[in-house]
């Protein structure tokens, strides 16, 4: 009796054994889908803006005589500069915001603010720099009017660091008498975006597959909005037009 008693829990052992291993061996991978990649260009089609330019009244020894506003940098052929394109969408791929992330950089560099136009994360950190010999300033307005921040940096190579508010598009300007600088911080939790060069073109990788709402944003030609939708693994293509008589005053 014992030993059919043995018997039996060998077999029921040995068979235990047969179907764990079947099933770890038999248990398919799964794989996440491959990205896709967006890519494409931004024109302007109509009469190409004026640039207009600005006297120059302070830090002339550096900042020279007059200095274009750089609203307009169009090519002669119509590709945009300085556009954003953002993919909105698939919001369980997005991170929370305050999660870790790069530290954005604003520098003042040749009495110019660079990057004029840039995307951060919500409540991410900002790192004003001062690159220039004389005292240039920071002031962020929201889209309301109100002030986001303002900092001084009167020395060459000084920095400081402040957060992002949660959202919304901030216009930086400097009040040291630099009325033509100017820059741009669209803030957005997607991490699909990209701005275009001088020759118009955009690239956006690593998008899991599926459907988002496009937003393309120029500082002054307003903003083109179309749903898209991007297929794994592949690499999609377009154009977006901005057309002449949608140009905002500042």
């Amino acid at each position: 009796m014992k030993l059919r008693r043995v018997g039996q829990a060998l077999t029921a052992g040995l068979i235990m054994l047969v179907l764990t291993g079947w099933a770890i061996g038999q248990i398919p991978s799964v794989t996440a889908p491959a990205p896709a990649i967006l890519s494409g260009r931004i024109l302007y089609q109509g009469p190409l803006p004026v640039q207009q330019s600005v006297p120059v009244h302070k830090h002339r020894e550096l900042c020279g005589e007059e200095r274009p506003l750089g609203r307009y940098l169009v090519s002669a052929t119509g590709e945009v500069e300085n556009a954003v394109v953002l993919l909105e969408g698939q919001a369980a791929t997005f991170p929370l915001p305050g999660s870790e992330q790069a530290v954005a950089i604003l520098d003042n560099r040749g009495c110019e603010f660079l990057p004029r136009i840039q995307v951060a994360q919500p409540l991410a950190t900002l790192e004003v720099r001062n690159s220039d010999p004389i005292l240039h300033s920071a002031h962020a307005y929201l889209q309301d009017g109100r002030t986001a921040f303002h900092v001084a940096l009167p020395h060459f190579r000084d920095r400081t660091r402040t957060q992002l508010p949660q959202a919304g598009l901030l216009r930086i300007e400097c009040d040291v008498g630099h009325t033509w600088m100017r820059a741009y911080i669209l803030i957005s939790s997607s991490p699909f975006s990209a701005v275009t060069g001088r020759d118009g073109t955009f690239e956006i990788r690593g998008i899991p597959p599926g459907r988002y709402h496009l937003l393309a944003w120029h500082e002054a030609f307003g903003t083109i909005e179309r749903e898209v939708s991007v297929l794994e693994g592949e690499h999609s293509n377009l154009t977006l037009v901005f057309r002449s008589g949608t140009e905002k005053s500042e």
